[in-house]
């Protein structure tokens, strides 16, 4: 009941005139000051914002704090009721001071009085007026007080002036001081401004909101008023007492939770989020050994402790349930949004599967089954929590209603935002641009990490409209074309169906193991390995060059200028360019490392919002596109055979609510992220490893078949669900579809619930079980009488291995025929979930127990995503391998949607959330992936051999009867066992950032008999061209893609420019390449106690004979180097790729082009030859980390500082050295054919172009020839051929020009043209020159 004061009751008098009755002349708003007495909790959290508000939304808020009352004369503060630091401050007091923490919350006083009857000053005697009075006692002594809530709180943020929004107490904004039960809340309007990034602001020069990391320019970056509730509870205390002055003195505060210590080692375990204690030592200081961290957890019992203050065993304690309720607005509840899906089964599924998780953790620490423990939950006697005793109750009515379970409180209570006493499900139903998809927030005691209450936030508008739009891409994969939010809708289905069939198509030409194991170019690549091994040992590869690489560049502004557009700038801005910016911006940024800046913008947007539990909404196009295709084929989804479109609606809201309330829920049970989820699989559900044992697999996927790959994928089980719907061990990862972990909760999760609350942890359910290592006994991590098996652990051997140690069989052990030495794969694979638990000690070990191997789980968080190959955010697949080829489909099978404006308001390609944003995400991942293969296999392991921890032996290459050939023990990253999934990943990824480099432009293109390649780029009447040969490309029959991006002025209008309507595939282009060449590295073990280690490695450190060729291709734009050929017979019904690609395989030599195919010009523009000549320069480390690729590129200029002297051997040699004149500037260039990357061919038949000396024998032989100098010698003069073809233009155009004076005029003509092409020298010359090392 809301009420303001406990008001005097009217009190009759009576006398011998007959009744008198009382007049009340005291406020309304009177607050008695003995109600502030003890420690409260106080927090205060958004309870409403603007829809365009970007920086804030509902349900944030502060960390819950305990406070104590501070009444001053002016002022009510509430103070940080503990030490900060403990030992800093309290012990050193002055004697009789009293110790004050930090203000936290402060508002003004108007007053100190006491209420008392009027009476006559002469006489004493009292009349019937009720008055306030502040005459007769000092503030201090005075009993009761009137508080100003709207005055200036100074609260920890960036906060200003606020007012309370009403008084009235049918106002469910109202201002609630309950004495009784010891809180306060106070709903005020305030105007908060956006927190600033101080990392960015000082890294780009100028103010960046923190809003900028998660919101885009159409939403409001400014500050803003918004709603907020302060909210303040007392916490609970044994009696409280009165002193002999009648004033009030507080009980002790009851403790009834223990703290669970959690330091980093157990953190390395589960992730939980924890609470921090700095502790000083007064003779050494703040250390490391007095810092305590805490989980947050909850109090599943009702108490800990005995009444003489001891510490109640388990076994001994009373199960506690967890109360949620959900808000008035949940749909399904009378107060929902009218037309809105019902949640409520939903929300009890939810409740469904954590309870089932808290029982059996309960039940574990008190040595009980699950029905046992559910019968001896005290809340929960005589139906207190419904049908049966639960750990987890979800109150369905609010207000509770009168057949609401016992331990949702009496029927009528409302349960509010923001009210710290009360845990919520919580449905915010209104848009929010700033909102996320999830928050999970815990309110938790910053002493001891108990989770006092939680919320768990779903920002439902954001689902629904993600709903419908999967309703909409149905509609269009079905043709339907009337759909608003699809332009051009007819052409747009017919390139997702072309996209789909590409995607669902084998790998053409797949390279197999043993293309791989047999290539001699693994051999080279294992001598670069070690090569790159020594580097780091040496430390010449621990020093990043990036900005001494980038400052000859940034230094040159006519280098710079010209080269850096705006449609780059707005990507490294995060999308706030609006077109008014004034050009000096443009000196701050550069083009070499936007890549990187959009990575690292990205990770620090996710990376800040995951520690506190935001998840944002981050449904991918491919995501959304794949459910789509699902849920056409589900026949329970239709009517009368029709697709109807309500219950999908109503389906996928129920889909996407479950997916992420369990995610949610999660982390207000305390769980951090877990991005090693999606690969941990030893612990996927079982029916992924019954979905592949089934068909009789076994073994990685990289080594089936098509065939089998293709039935696998297919595979569905009872419930329709296939095998990658199973690929997760938590709810708390981020997978690459959201669809992925809507099979509910996974062993991780229970294993982390039970570890924490319960002490107990899994063990596979063998005797003796690190016999199974008896060749490496030391194979056994971490030692005492419970460890990892090391096989076991990331990147040491392949999952796949796993049953194989199991089962005592060999590593390399063959499957045939569904079998392993006569033993079905099904059964070998069942003893993964051969497991049971056991309870630990506080030191982790097994309580009266033998040795036991414990089952590892994979963890890692967000601050740590990308350090490993098995730490990443929207990845799928259970091996590096995998979860590059899934990443790989998605770039290339829904890029139709992605790069389509689709009529979202403020979409750009370089938008926050747009095209760039979510196409950097997978060129990094990839990158990194290869990265990580150089540091795993060759750095850190050195290139070892493979060995079987069964046997401590190497395995070997088989002979052709199948026995191995001990001569031959095989290499880690190139054994199946062992690295070789790493090893597929990393020539993958290069062969996709390759294939992306050279893929051709829509359009026409006519045949070039002269150069002998398809053009887009002439005109059919050019001389040389056969108009009659011709093929055009537009993106549905063959894999084509628009290179730029498009705007429609006309249709947008004024501000089309920022309103584009196709991301350009430039934009990936320049993305390859500069994941090519990037040497960025970042690698970090999960243990918080590791180093960051840096190192300069990029793609050419191992393929840069490969790469250096495409490279110079695309300088020189000489596609018969890195260009694409064209299959004239192609099938139209045939879903592979038309184009044949130069060096789609960097192991294999480069094959010949098919006798049919002939070779297309790939149509790239000038940005691309200007971008890799700056990274084959700059980044270009070939093979040894030395400077040969800058040097492949010199062209020196006579009389420069570069003219520097050569040997006449060499100059004196037409086929090393070549001289150009510029025939209007005069200036004399020279060239070297260098031997080393001459074409004179490698032990690998690749051609090194020396790009240089190509460069001007280009222009040479193109418009010279030679001539007789009348000495007997020759010099070069123009082609004739070419004097006449210009001498007849001339002639054409001025029939007056004839003889001497028409050559004269064609040679003039002929002269600019050539200092035309002399601009790529000079262009090439000035680049070289500022990275070459004299």
């Amino acid at each position: 009941m809301r009420r303001l004061l406990n008001s005097f009751a009217f009190v009759i008098l009576a006398s011998c005139a007959g009744e008198v009755v009382d007049i009340d002349r005291t406020g309304h708003d009177i607050l008695q000051k003995d109600m502030f007495v003890g420690e409260w909790y106080a927090q205060w959290t958004i309870t409403d914002v603007p829809y365009t508000t970007g920086f804030t939304f509902t349900g944030y808020g502060g960390q819950l704090d305990r406070v104590k009352w501070a009444i001053e004369r002016g002022q009510l503060i509430a103070r940080r009721s503990y030490e900060f630091t403990e030992g800093t401050d309290a012990p050193n007091m002055r004697d009789g001071a009293e110790w004050e923490g930090a203000p936290l919350y402060a508002f003004p006083i108007r007053g100190h009085f006491d209420r008392m009857r009027g009476y006559n000053t002469t006489t004493g005697e009292q009349n019937n007026v009720i008055s306030e009075s502040s005459a007769d006692c000092q503030w201090y002594e005075c009993k009761e007080m009137r508080v100003n809530w709207a005055g200036d709180a100074r609260l920890g943020g960036e906060f200003g002036q606020f007012y309370v929004q009403g008084f009235d107490e049918n106002d469910p904004d109202a201002l609630i001081v309950d004495k009784e039960n010891g809180y306060i809340e106070v709903n005020v309007r305030a105007f908060m401004a956006p927190e600033l990034d101080q990392e960015l602001t000082e890294y780009y020069g100028f103010p960046v909101p923190k809003c900028w990391l998660y919101s885009n320019p159409y939403w409001d970056c400014r500050g803003q008023t918004i709603g907020m509730k302060l909210a303040f509870t007392r916490m609970p205390h044994e009696p409280d007492s009165t002193d002999a002055d009648g004033n009030v003195v507080a009980g002790a505060v009851k403790e009834t939770f223990t703290p669970l210590e959690y330091d980093d080692r157990k953190l390395q375990r589960f992730g939980y989020h924890r609470v921090t204690r700095f502790h000083y030592d007064e003779n050494y200081g703040s250390r490391e050994a007095n810092r305590k961290h805490y989980a947050r957890i909850w109090n599943l019992w009702e108490t800990n402790f005995r009444e003489d203050g001891s510490v109640l065993p388990p076994a001994e304690r009373d199960p506690k349930p967890i109360v949620y309720y959900l808000n008035r607005q949940f749909p399904g509840l009378p107060d929902a949004v009218p037309g809105s899906v019902d949640l409520l089964s939903s929300a009890q599924s939810v409740a469904d599967q954590w309870d089932a998780v808290l029982v059996k953790a309960a039940a574990q620490a008190k040595g009980l089954d699950e029905a046992t423990l559910r019968d001896r939950i005290p809340a929960c006697a005589d139906g207190g929590c419904g049908d049966q005793g639960r750990m987890f109750v979800l109150c369905r009515n609010n207000p509770v209603a009168e057949d609401d379970p016992a331990v949702c409180g009496p029927a009528g209570t409302e349960i509010r935002i923001g009210d710290p006493r009360y845990s919520m499900l919580y449905w915010q139903a209104s848009p929010q641009a700033g909102a996320p998809g999830g928050f999970g927030p815990m309110r938790t005691d910053p002493i001891t990490g108990e989770i006092v209450s939680a919320t768990s936030y779903i920002y439902g508008a954001g689902y629904e409209r993600h709903a419908a739009y999967i309703v909409d891409l149905m509609r269009l994969l079905l043709e339907e074309t009337d759909i608003e939010s699809f332009a051009n809708a007819e052409d747009l289905a017919a390139q997702l169906r072309a996209s789909e069939l590409r995607r669902a198509a084998p790998p053409t030409a797949r390279l197999s193991i043993a293309d791989i194991q047999n290539s001699h170019r693994h051999e080279r690549i294992f001598e670069k390995g070690k090569e790159l091994a020594e580097m780091h040992r040496s430390g010449e590869l621990m020093a990043q060059s990036f900005d001494a690489r980038i400052a000859p560049i940034k230094a040159d502004a006519s280098l710079k200028h010209g080269i850096l557009n705006r449609e780059l700038l707005v990507q490294a801005m995060g999308g706030t360019l609006t077109g008014e910016e004034p050009d000096e911006l443009l000196e701050q940024y550069d083009m070499f490392s936007l890549a990187r800046r959009v990575s690292e913008r990205n990770e620090a947007r996710l990376k800040r919002a995951g520690i506190e539990g935001i998840d944002f909404n981050l449904f991918t196009d491919d995501a959304v596109l794949f459910i789509a295709q699902r849920l056409i084929r589900r026949e329970d989804l239709r009517t009368d055979g029709s697709h109807d479109w309500d219950k999908i609606r109503a389906y996928l809201v129920k889909r996407l609510f479950m997916a992420t309330a369990l995610h949610e829920v999660g982390h207000n049970m305390g769980l951090r992220h877990n991005f090693s989820a999606s690969t941990d699989a030893m612990n996927y559900h079982d029916s992924y490893w019954d979905l592949k044992t089934d068909l009789g697999i076994l073994d990685p996927e990289f080594a089936l078949n098509n065939d089998a790959i293709r039935a696998l994928v297919q595979q569905t089980d009872e419930n329709g669900a296939s095998v990658r719907e199973y690929q997760y061990s938590s709810v708390m990862d981020y997978g690459a579809t959201w669809y992925q972990d809507l099979q509910g909760l996974g062993k991780y999760d229970q294993a982390a619930i039970s570890y924490a609350y319960a002490n107990h942890v899994e063990v596979f359910d063998y005797e003796n079980a690190e016999q199974l290592f008896p060749a490496d006994p030391a194979s056994i991590v971490e030692g005492h009488n419970l460890g990892y098996a090391y096989a076991f652990m990331p990147n040491n051997y392949h999952y796949m291995v796993y049953p194989r140690l199991l089962a005592g069989l060999p590593i390399d052990a063959p499957v045939q025929n569904g079998m392993i030495n006569g033993t079905p794969v099904a059964e070998i694979a069942g003893l993964i979930r051969q497991r049971r638990w056991v309870p630990v000690d506080a030191n982790d070990q097994v309580v009266g127990a033998p040795a036991k191997l414990r089952v590892p789980y994979r963890f890692c968080s967000d601050e740590y995503v990308g350090g490993s190959s098995y730490c990443h955010r929207f990845d799928s697949g259970a091996d590096v391998y995998e979860t590059v080829r899934d990443h790989i489909a998605r770039a290339e099978g829904y890029r139709p949607l992605a790069a389509i404006r689709r009529g979202r308001a403020g979409w750009h390609p370089q938008f926050t959330g747009g095209y760039m944003d979510r196409a950097i995400r997978i060129y990094d991942f990839l990158s990194l992936q290869y990265k990580h293969f150089v540091n795993e296999e060759f750095i850190v392991r050195r290139g070892q051999d493979c060995i079987d921890p069964s046997t401590g032996r190497p395995i070997y290459r088989r002979n052709d009867d199948g026995s191995p050939n001990l001569n031959q023990p095989i290499a880690h990253f190139v054994a199946t066992p062992c690295g070789l999934e790493q090893y597929y990943a990393a020539l993958t990824a290069g062969e996709f950032f390759v294939k992306t480099i050279q893929k051709p432009d829509v359009g026409t293109y006519y045949f070039d008999t002269v150069r002998g390649m398809y053009r887009s780029d002439v005109d059919p009447n050019d001389p040389g061209i056969d108009s009659e040969d011709s093929i055009t490309l537009d993106g549905v029959g063959d894999s084509a893609t628009g290179h730029l991006t498009q705007w429609d002025p006309e249709r947008v209008g004024y501000y089309s420019f920022i309103k584009p309507t196709y991301a350009g595939y430039w934009l990936d282009k320049w993305a390859a390449m500069s994941y090519l060449t990037d040497t960025s590295s970042n690698f970090i073990g999960v243990d918080a106690s590791s180093d960051t280690r840096s190192f300069s490695i990029n793609f050419l450190n191992l393929f840069g004979d490969n790469l250096h060729q495409i490279i110079a291709g695309m300088f020189l734009g000489d596609p018969s180097l890195y260009g694409p050929a064209w299959n004239p017979n192609k099938d139209p019904e045939d879903a592979t790729d038309p184009f044949f690609y130069n060096r789609e395989h960097l192991l294999t030599n480069n094959p010949e082009f098919p006798e049919t195919y002939k070779l297309i010009h790939p149509g790239d523009r000038f940005f691309m030859r200007y971008i890799s000549l700056v990274m084959a320069t700059s980044w270009a480390v070939q093979e040894t980390n030395n400077r040969d690729m800058n040097q492949n590129f010199k062209i020196a200029l006579k009389g420069s500082p570069d003219d520097f002297e050569l040997a006449d051997e060499v100059r004196l040699d037409p086929e090393r050295y070549i001289e150009l004149t510029d025939p209007i500037s005069r200036r004399i260039y020279w060239a070297v054919k260098t031997e080393e990357f001459g074409y004179s061919p490698t032990q690998d038949g690749y051609v090194y172009v020396a790009v240089g000396h190509e460069l001007l024998r280009r222009i040479r032989d193109t418009y010279y020839g030679e001539v007789d100098a009348g000495d007997g010698g020759t010099v070069l003069d123009y082609k004739p051929e070419l004097i006449q073809r210009f001498s007849d233009e001339l002639a054409a155009e001025d029939p007056s020009l004839e003889g001497a004076l028409l050559e004269n005029a064609a040679r003039e003509m002929l002269d600019r043209e050539v200092h035309g092409e002399f601009f790529w020298v000079n262009l090439l010359r000035s680049i070289v020159d500022a990275y070459e090392f004299y």
